[in-house]
């Protein structure tokens, strides 16, 4: 029996699962939901895959433009494929080619969006996703003892956005359509990617360093956000921004109307020029005449001390003098 093994955490214990092939009379339920709610879908005028092209060139969301533009697309993943199967080219290039094959499968993916979003509501495509939630239902189980995860369709249905489902989903689809649980890794550009570690185990894009980049080699985060080397937040040119994306301003990195002016007009820089040195003169001016005051004062003190020191010598000779005074008094 062909099964798939995951595990996931629930109630906060790690839990190992089973997803296991559905047996004939699981295979034969599925089939009898699937009858029913194709009936149901006609009933309620759903359209049926047949009449799903006429429908999409009726509403003008598929035409011959976007058929040839879908068969150019899938034509450039192909030759990109045989590219690097061939090899003989410089790893760079290589790594071009890559690239472009990723860009081209996400152009297919957003161009048959429409198209895929359309057949999931035909009434085949309700039809394949009510038997396919049947069978999810019944086919997951624990691995320690093979019992069933959910008790009925119900309760997946309710539950279906839980990790342990979309887990569970994945497995049976892979196993019923054939692929593996690493379809991604395993596409042919994500195998040389990886190989010569452009890519890390998660095939996000990193450098020499193995730092995350994007695809053009300009850091980022764990988020996707850009970042210089220390770290801080910059937009895809390398300019700071803050957390929420906004500019970082520089006071310092504005000029005001007269710089832009000037940096524009020579007669204004000229002009300019003259009013520095106009300045510049009458600061000398300014600093001669204060040197003048300080002398001045500096003249005046130096003549009071001398006054006052020549009296004091007069009084001194005057009291010990009374010859002296009657002299002095004669020409008073």
């Amino acid at each position: 029996m062909n099964t798939r093994t995951f595990s996931a955490d629930v109630d906060g214990k790690n839990v190992e699962f089973v997803v296991r092939s559905p047996s004939l009379g699981e295979q034969r339920e599925g089939q009898k939901i699937y009858n029913q709610s194709f009936s149901d879908a006609v009933k309620a005028k759903a359209i049926v895959r047949a009449r799903m092209d006429d429908l999409l060139e009726e509403q003008g969301l598929w035409d011959n433009v976007k058929q040839a533009e879908l068969t150019r697309l899938q034509q450039e993943v192909l030759e990109g494929e045989r590219t690097l199967a061939k090899g003989g080219i410089p790893l760079r290039q290589a790594r071009e080619v890559a690239i472009d094959i990723k860009k081209s499968r996400a152009s297919i993916r957003e161009l048959i969006a429409v198209k895929t979003s359309l057949d999931n509501h035909s009434a085949e495509g309700q039809a394949d996703n009510a038997r396919f939630n049947y069978l999810v239902s019944v086919c997951l189980v624990y691995k320690n003892n093979n019992q069933p995860y959910y008790k009925s369709l119900e309760e997946y249905l309710s539950r279906s956005s839980e990790t342990v489902a979309i887990l569970a989903a994945q497995n049976l689809a892979n196993m019923m359509y054939g692929l593996d649980n690493d379809y991604e890794a395993n596409l042919a550009e994500n195998k040389f990617l990886k190989k010569y570690k452009f890519v890390d185990d998660k095939l996000r894009f990193i450098n020499k360093e193995g730092k995350l980049v994007d695809q053009d080699g300009r850091l980022i985060d764990e988020n996707g956000r850009y970042i210089n080397e220390e770290g801080d937040f910059v937009d895809k040119n390398g300019n700071r921004v803050d957390a929420n994306g906004d500019y970082m301003l520089n006071p310092n990195l504005f000029w005001t109307t007269m710089e832009i002016l000037l940096s524009k007009n020579p007669k204004l820089q000229k002009f300019q020029k003259f009013q520095r040195h106009q300045k510049f003169q009458k600061f000398q001016r300014h600093q001669k005449l204060l040197r003048k005051q300080s002398r001045h004062l500096q003249n005046n003190r130096q003549m009071k001390k001398i006054q006052h020191h020549n009296q004091i010598v007069s009084q001194s000779f005057l009291s010990k003098s009374p010859i002296a005074f009657l002299v002095i008094g004669l020409f008073l």
